[in-house]
């Protein structure tokens, strides 16, 4: 989507290298980017990538289920809060906090979400 748009992509290569990014953000899509899922700081992230890849799952199976998990994926890159996040189903928004999919937060995906990813309410 950033090459169509002549945007600027400042892709990083893993949740370790992106902890050292002051503007790294975590980008979740399905559809090969026709839907986007989530986007986080990742300075807010209280987790490890098997669990990223963990909730993406969760979120794909639910939002489109049809594919077998195919065309999935989660990525990290830098942006400015209040950045729109090209992608179907309206796209994204970079925020300085989660950001999830209005359709999963009616779903009932924020909580457990935050939980994973946030490390809220963990004992």
């Amino acid at each position: 989507m950033h090459e169509a748009e002549g945007a600027p992509f400042h892709a990083i290569e893993s949740l370790d290298s992106a902890r050292r990014v002051p503007n790294a953000y975590v980008i979740m899509e399905g559809d090969w980017g026709g839907q986007i899922y989530l986007t986080a700081p990742v300075r807010l992230l209280r987790c490890d990538a098997p669990e990223l890849e963990s909730v993406l799952r969760e979120l794909d199976a639910h939002a489109w289920s049809c594919n077998g998990g195919e065309g999935c994926g989660f990525f990290f890159e830098e942006r400015e809060p209040f950045e729109g996040v090209s992608g179907g189903m309206g796209g994204g928004a970079t925020q300085h906090e989660l950001w999830l999919h209005p359709e999963l937060v009616e779903a009932g995906f924020e909580s457990r979400v935050r939980k994973v990813l946030l490390g809220e309410n963990r004992t």
